[in-house]
């Protein structure tokens, strides 16, 4: 009976586990979307100090091309920056919600497994437990899919600083003026 009352929390067990497995997998993802985006923002303020020297030389129709560019790469992070915000607030919600509900299961576990009297009202307890951890995997669902619109932003970010260096390397006396500091970019 005891291996049947432990196979019985396993299918809870397994998914909780899987839940523990997705949230590291999101939560490695917003690390590495955080650490691209200070690196895309440091290109910014270095591009930023770029234009500024350009309107010395009075170099204006380059300005206004990179200037251009340069508010579309900062709509883009402000954008990408509440996305990363909102679900790192999100993965922390998720990761202490499914630790209570593993105690939970564990606590059932131990009373099935010690107080076999109380069989019986322990699984009635593991309905309501297994009801709450499908409803936080469709939030980590949600969080899941939002992670996908964040590589997909990523990939748009990359093209575009790929877009805003390739458009200052081609304007005229760019590369002279600047050495290598565009190098520098991400």
């Amino acid at each position: 009976m005891e291996n049947a009352d432990s196979e019985l929390h396993k299918p809870w067990n397994d998914q909780v586990n899987k839940a523990f497995e997705r949230e590291k997998l999101i939560a490695e993802k917003l690390r590495s979307a955080e650490a691209f985006l200070n690196i895309t923002a440091n290109g910014r303020k270095r591009l930023t100090a770029d234009i500024s020297q350009m309107k010395v030389d009075g170099r204006q129709d380059e300005v206004e091309q990179l200037q251009a560019a340069n508010l579309e790469a900062e709509k883009h992070l402000k954008e990408f920056q509440d996305i990363i915000e909102k679900y790192k607030f999100f993965v922390s919600v998720f990761t202490g919600e499914h630790s209570r509900l593993q105690s939970m299961i564990n606590l059932d576990l131990y009373a099935l497994l010690n107080h076999p009297e109380k069989r019986i009202l322990h699984r009635d307890r593991i309905r309501p437990i297994h009801d709450e951890l499908s409803v936080v995997d469709g939030y980590l669902d949600d969080a899941a899919s939002t992670i996908d619109m964040i590589d997909n932003q990523i990939s748009a970010l990359i093209s575009l600083v790929a877009r805003m260096k390739e458009m200052a390397y081609e304007l005229d006396g760019y590369q002279e003026c600047h050495g290598s500091s565009a190098d520098e970019g991400p």
